[in-house]
């Protein structure tokens, strides 16, 4: 197999409720606050269900405050 054939392989593949679920809200949090979540500034050990429910949270809410929601606090000063 080649790599083409790989990666037409995993476009195929079936996504499981949960991911479906997570795209819509993913969506639905961009739609309402026109940026996607920072994943690039939350910590590696945060879930991928607790993402999904502090995204629910702020998009029910209509409050761009995911990272209160998540008790995570950025500190400017270590930003590069």
């Amino acid at each position: 197999m080649n790599t083409m054939d790989y990666m037409i392989s995993l476009a195929n593949q079936k996504t499981e409720k949960d991911d479906d679920e997570y795209m819509e809200i993913e969506r639905r949090y961009v739609s309402a606050f026109g940026h996607a979540v920072p994943r690039e500034m939350l910590p590696t050990s945060l879930s991928k269900a607790e993402l999904l429910n502090a995204m629910k949270r702020c998009v029910d809410s209509n409050t761009d405050n995911i990272f209160e929601v998540l008790g995570i606090e950025i500190n400017p000063e270590h930003l590069y």
